[in-house]
């Protein structure tokens, strides 16, 4: 096995404000940073995903008694999250240069996209 290299600090501060510090697959605050493929020395942005405590346990585990989070799961979590996240700061841009009758629709596509409401 390869000796595992520390994430550089600006990878580490890159992944996180992508991800908004929160887990990937249920949006909890207490993060680790999961290498997907496994591979400790991997330090690449397209590697690392953002998942809490019980789920970094879950895409680890080698155990077939506990239920396991698949690095091709983790992969679609983390496109999905980040798409996500990069689509409300989008919106939220958008919102500053607004009048106050689209900020009411801005707000509006906020709240759809953090609760996943229907769009009309």
């Amino acid at each position: 096995m390869a000796k595992r290299k520390s994430i550089l600090p600006k990878i580490e501060r890159e992944i996180l404000f992508r991800n908004e510090a929160s887990c990937c697959v249920c949006g909890k605050n207490n993060v680790q940073i999961h290498h997907i493929d496994g591979n400790h020395s991997n330090n690449e942005l397209k590697n690392l995903a953002v998942l809490c405590v019980e789920h970094h346990d879950q895409a680890s585990s080698k155990s077939s008694m506990t239920r396991r989070l698949s690095s091709a799961l983790v992969k679609k979590f983390k496109s999905d999250w980040e798409a996500r996240i990069s689509k409300k700061r989008e919106i939220a841009r958008r919102y500053i240069r607004t009048n106050k009758e689209e900020q009411s629709f801005v707000r509006f596509e906020i709240k759809r996209l953090v609760y996943s409401l229907p769009a009309f």
